[in-house]
């Protein structure tokens, strides 16, 4: 899958979860200096989402988590199967992990 089916799936699972939730796709913080590829808001709570496809680099990974980490209260990390032990593998455990694939939305953590 690429960033925009992951996304799609994603949105959608949101979108059943929580009818009322606001969502934001590619949500530009930090001044305009940093970018989200999703958050969602629901309450008080915003939550951001961070998308790596099976053909994604995570060189940079722990540099985005820690600027979402100074302004979300929840932070998740994306991904397919496919690479998940490679975000285990760069992610601390503060971090949240959902799988998607064609047929669900999983919370790994």
């Amino acid at each position: 899958m690429n960033e925009i089916q992951i996304k799609t799936k994603l949105v959608a699972h949101l979108l059943k979860a929580d009818p009322d939730v606001v969502l934001g796709s590619e949500f530009r913080f930090a001044y305009g200096a940093r970018r989200a590829d999703l958050i969602s808001m629901a309450g008080e709570l915003a939550t951001v989402y961070e998308i790596k496809s099976a053909r994604d680099k995570v060189a940079r990974l722990n540099y985005q988590l820690e600027s979402y980490k100074s302004f979300f209260d929840f932070c998740f990390v994306v991904c397919e199967e496919s690479n998940l032990s490679v975000i285990r593998g760069n992610v601390d455990a503060s971090v949240g992990i959902v799988v998607v694939s064609d047929s669900e939305v999983r919370y790994v953590r």
